[in-house]
C-alpha cells in the first residue's frame, strides 16, 4: 500500500514541477533555468521542514516516505537541472553554467538546513 501512495505522490510532485516550469516560462516569455532552480529550492525547504519534524519525532515513517520520497522526490530534479546547465553552457558559456549550478545548490542546501533547524 505504501508503495502505491509514494508512487502517486511522486506523480503529483512531477505534475506540479511541470506546471510551475510552464508558468515560469510563460512569465519570462522564453525558456529559462529559473523554474527548475526555484522548484529545487522550494523542494529543499519542504524536505528540510520534514527532516526537522522527523528529528523531533513528529512524523511517521509513512508520512516521511510519502512526502519526502514521493512528493518532494517527484517535485525536485537533478536531471533536469543538469540538462538545463548543459544548455546554458552552450548558449552563455562556462561562467554562467558554473554560477547556475553552484548557486542553486548553495541556496537549496541553505534552505534545507534553515528549514530543518526551524522545525527541529
Amino acid at each position: 500500500m505504501i508503495t502505491l501512495v509514494v508512487f502517486l505522490a511522486g506523480g503529483l510532485g512531477a505534475g506540479l514541477r511541470y506546471l510551475f516550469d510552464v508558468g515560469i516560462h510563460g512569465l519570462r516569455g522564453r525558456p529559462t533555468t529559473l523554474g527548475t532552480s526555484l522548484v529545487n529550492i522550494f523542494g529543499s525547504v519542504a524536505l528540510g521542514l520534514f527532516l526537522g519534524l522527523s528529528f523531533a519525532g513528529e512524523t511517521s515513517s509513512f508520512a516521511r516516505a510519502v512526502t519526502m520520497t514521493g512528493l518532494c522526490g517527484g517535485l525536485t530534479t537533478w536531471s533536469t537541472a543538469s540538462v538545463e546547465t548543459l544548455r546554458l553552457l552552450r548558449s552563455r558559456g562556462p561562467w554562467w553554467a558554473v554560477l547556475q549550478t553552484c548557486g542553486t545548490f548553495a541556496v537549496a542546501l541553505a534552505a534545507a538546513a534553515i528549514a530543518a533547524n526551524a522545525t527541529a
